[in-house]
């Protein structure tokens, strides 16, 4: 009997934990997309030229700015009054967007939950003593919504959509 619900919770922390590695996953495309604070590429022609990386721009260079990424899907929404605080492209790798807001955690989940659900998304909502993640697939788009409160009381938002062509 014991073995059973151990059994059985082992296989609950494994489907509760697919969300989980997908929030995951997506802080390490962040982590790879690096941070900064002025609009800037990463590399420059000539670094790919002698490396024999690709010289698209939107296969080889990250386009930082303080705006939302020119781009950026039409239906993931901008949180209302929220200040952009950066914008990343790194072009078919994904897109990112750090906003602030003075209203609260709850308020912007409930906002994104119901935005991007009426918007198509697929969304499941995680919550914490730290803040909220929302995950949400649509098409062969992963976005994660990751919302916390900042040091200075703000609420801070980050936005992280990826395609994944599998």
């Amino acid at each position: 009997m014991l073995r059973d619900r151990i059994q059985s919770r082992g296989k609950r922390d494994m489907i509760s934990s697919k969300p989980f590695c997908c929030a995951a996953g997506a802080v390490l495309i962040w982590g790879l997309v690096g941070c900064g604070g002025s609009e800037q590429s990463t590399s420059s022609p000539a670094d790919r030229a002698t490396s024999g990386a690709p010289t698209t721009p939107e296969e080889s260079e990250v386009i930082v700015t303080n705006d939302i990424p020119s781009g950026f899907p039409a239906d993931i929404p901008e949180y209302p009054g929220a200040d952009v605080l950066q914008g990343r492209s790194a072009g078919a790798d994904g897109m990112t967007v750090k906003l602030e807001t003075d209203d609260s955690v709850d308020e912007v989940n409930r906002f994104y939950g119901d935005t991007l659900a009426a918007q198509g998304w697929s969304t499941e909502l995680r919550s914490s003593p730290t803040g909220t993640v929302v995950i949400a697939d649509k098409d062969t788009r992963k976005l994660v919504v990751g919302i916390s409160t900042t040091a200075a009381g703000r609420t801070r938002v980050d936005v992280i959509v990826v395609e994944v062509p599998f």
